[in-house]
């Protein structure tokens, strides 16, 4: 199971937070997060760039942190999130709670198997 979570800075166009945001994933968060059990396959910040390609749209005016782990199943994932008990993003303001999505590969799908 993949799991992406987003998490949205506020003020929502504001690409200091989001980078403020990301350095401290860097520092706190995803050893914190890895320690607990759910070590992160990427982390990514949105590209504040105009859209080059404007057949493939995108949310502008919006910038966003997400990132990205791996579970060997949704039992392996609740395990995990109980052993995170605060929040590494605490004293970052964000627009709302942080975005969960649980992801799993359709059987069409080239992601099969481990990370």
């Amino acid at each position: 199971m993949l799991v992406a979570t987003l998490y949205y800075p506020f003020p929502a166009h504001d690409a200091a937070a989001a980078l403020d945001l990301a350095d401290a994933f860097a520092r706190d968060g995803a050893p914190a997060l890895a320690a607990a059990g759910g070590p992160i396959l990427a982390a990514f910040v949105t590209n504040p760039e105009p859209n080059n390609f404007p057949r493939l749209p995108v949310r502008e005016g919006e910038v966003v942190f997400v990132t990205f782990q791996a579970f060997a199943d949704a039992a392996a994932y609740d395990r995990y999130r109980a052993h995170v008990v605060t929040p590494w993003w605490r004293g970052h303001v964000l627009k709302g709670a942080p975005e969960v999505r649980r992801l799993a590969p359709t059987s069409g799908s080239r992601w099969q198997g481990s990370f």
